[in-house]
């Protein structure tokens, strides 16, 4: 019953994979507390899957590139032990078998599109392909981030990669987390992730936009930068919005 229970609120408590990945950790420490070899039982496997079809598509590649693993779990190890049934999402069955493929394997296969497709389990898949959507599939917002991303992670800093770097930050909305370690040293790639910064990570990266010298007043020019960030962390319906919490950001 309490396992029910606690299922029942995954969608609305679990906003985000670190959550996810957290509810996860404590079932399992609970099940071999008592004495269970996995906590992985039916309930769990169907609310595990349940949370990856439920999300859109944009926000579930947003969410699976942003958050790739926390507290030893991966999507991929959520995803193969829970089996989401993509045809349960009809007509975007296909989308979905893509973005969840990309989840675990770390890239696009496209040879999914083919209507003879055989996967590499051999297992048939359950959906029928249709030519017109899978053209539909390959131009859907979701699968140009995922596509873009790829191009994103093979990014340094030689040559011009700052700029295509801020270009893609520009026009698919990447994050911090998105962006290759090598540039996160550039106040120039920073300064595009300031522009729609979420709150939380605002907060956090302070210290990182003002040992940038970004915000910390010594440059003129950068006076737009101090605005922007005192704009956004004075904006009360922005904090209640972000759900900060006094003591949890530093």
């Amino acid at each position: 019953m309490l396992q029910k229970s606690a299922a029942s609120v995954v969608p609305k408590v679990c906003r985000i994979p670190t959550h996810l990945f957290s509810y996860v950790n404590y079932c399992e420490m609970i099940a071999k507390a008592m004495g269970e070899k996995s906590g992985w039982g039916r309930q769990m496997r169907r609310t595990i899957a349940e949370w990856y079809l439920n999300q859109e598509p944009k926000a579930l590649a947003m969410h699976i590139t942003k958050y790739p693993s926390r507290n030893g779990w991966a999507h991929k190890d959520l995803l193969r032990l829970s089996h989401p049934n993509v045809n349960k999402k009809s007509d975007n069955a296909l989308l979905y078998d893509h973005l969840l493929s990309f989840a675990v394997h770390g890239e696009l296969d496209f040879a999914k599109n083919e209507v003879d497709y055989t996967p590499p389990s051999k297992k048939k898949r359950d959906y029928k392909v249709v030519a017109e959507k899978s053209q539909e599939v390959v131009q859907h917002e979701s699968i140009k981030f995922l596509q873009n991303f790829v191009e994103l992670k093979k990014l340094t800093t030689e040559n011009d990669d700052e700029k295509k770097c801020c270009d893609l930050i520009h026009e698919y909305g990447f994050v911090r987390e998105h962006i290759p370690s090598e540039l996160l040293n550039s106040a120039v790639v920073w300064k595009a992730l300031l522009q729609n910064m979420p709150m939380t990570a605002l907060i956090r990266n302070l210290s990182k936009l003002s040992s940038l010298h970004i915000i910390d007043g010594s440059d003129n020019d950068n006076q737009k930068y101090v605005d922007l960030v005192i704009s956004k962390i004075t904006d009360e319906a922005a904090l209640k919005r972000a759900k900060i919490h006094p003591l949890n950001e530093n």
